[in-house]
């Protein structure tokens, strides 16, 4: 480039030297424009790296949740509770007889109730829908504790394995903050079966087909930005448009993402949606930056010529 503008200089030099109506002023004006032209070009080559930035970031931050969320769906959340093979069979409690609780399955333990209180009020669980479930948790001589629950299945309905595991491993971490506790297990009104029962429902919400798509997005995207880099390097010419469909692909995919999987993310997975908008608008503004910086150049390349 610099080459250029000195050849263009000399040219110029010519041509006013030789007209007889340029000046000796207009001829130091232009001189000064060339300079001027000169010395401008390093800084435009550094903001033309702005969108390039926002793109690279807008892909490495959309790859992170994916692959945060998929690590989610996988059952990273899932409790690892030991579950020892004599686990007690609790009886339902005497409805008639509501004062036997204790001596079926122990004193009453505040602590632990406050612990999961304060599990159940969570707005990241079921939208706080479970709070004021918890009829009691009670604990016997040898540290078994049963935590007795209203019939929530009834209130939040058949929900996915990962919710659920979530919610276990959370009420588990609760429960165990006390070191008597040996073992814990849930009831549903007394009764453990019926707990199991909803723990174990199969109705998984949809949970398995974004699961699926989630992994798919993945590869594609993975695909996508080794191909891009292999075109980057080879197309060293084109780097502006490789650039401007690249950032232009990105926005497609979370579109697509968020229109086919809106219905999941905005019941189980709400506050990771409202990122995927965010990372939305950032890819808007990088595409639109790179398609302008791509135009400039064009425009630029059509005035040398």
């Amino acid at each position: 480039m610099d080459d250029k503008l000195k050849a263009l200089q000399e040219e110029m030099d010519k041509v006013i030297s030789e007209d007889e109506y340029f000046t000796e002023q207009d001829k130091r004006e232009i001189r000064k424009r060339i300079i001027e032209m000169n010395q401008s070009v390093p800084a435009q080559k550094r903001r033309n790296l702005l969108p390039q930035l926002l793109t690279a970031i807008s892909l490495c931050a959309f790859f992170v949740f994916l692959s945060g969320i998929i690590g989610k769906e996988l059952g990273f959340f899932a409790s690892d509770t030991p579950q020892d093979a004599n686990f007690p069979v609790i009886v339902p409690a005497d409805e008639e007889d509501p004062t036997s609780i204790e001596d079926r399955y122990g004193k009453r333990e505040p602590r632990i109730e406050r612990e999961i209180e304060k599990v159940l009020a969570r707005e990241d669980l079921f939208k706080s829908k479970l709070k004021g479930t918890l009829k009691g948790a009670y604990m016997d001589e040898s540290g078994n504790v049963a935590v007795d629950f209203e019939h929530f299945g009834e209130i939040i309905g058949a929900q996915p394995h990962i919710e659920k595991g979530y919610l276990m491993a959370t009420l588990d971490i609760a429960v165990y903050k006390s070191s008597s506790v040996n073992q814990v297990y849930y009831l549903f009104d007394g009764d453990q079966a019926a707990f199991t029962a909803w723990q174990e429902s199969d109705d998984d919400g949809g949970e398995g087909e974004f699961q699926q798509y989630m992994s798919r997005m993945q590869w594609i995207l993975s695909i996508t930005f080794l191909m891009q880099a292999a075109l980057l390097f080879i197309f060293k010419n084109q780097k502006d448009l490789l650039w401007v469909i690249f950032s232009f692909i990105l926005m497609v995919f979370i579109h697509h993402l968020l229109s086919t999987q809106n219905e999941y993310m905005s019941e189980h997975l709400p506050r990771q949606a409202k990122w995927f908008i965010v990372l939305l608008v950032v890819g808007y503004v990088a595409f639109l930056y790179n398609l302008y910086s791509w135009i400039k150049v064009m425009k630029k390349n059509k005035e040398s010529v």
